[in-house]
């Protein structure tokens, strides 16, 4: 059996199986996978970046430290 996945795109899949069992009743199966390539992002190098954090008012403390 062969799936048909895009190799070149990492994406969530869903395998769904049916089957007869010995007593005659119905399997059923589904099982949820990722498969593809990934992608690698850089968001910064050497402490640079070319995007921008947008912080909220209402952020904490916490988040606030995070996004400088």
């Amino acid at each position: 059996m062969q799936l048909p996945i895009l190799k070149n795109e990492y994406r969530p899949y869903c395998l769904k199986i049916t089957a007869n069992r010995n007593d005659n009743k119905l399997w059923q199966k589904e099982i949820k996978f990722f498969s593809g390539i990934k992608k690698n992002y850089t968001l910064f190098e050497n402490r640079k970046t070319d995007y921008r954090i947008v912080v909220s008012n209402s952020a904490s403390e916490s988040e606030k430290w995070a996004a400088e």
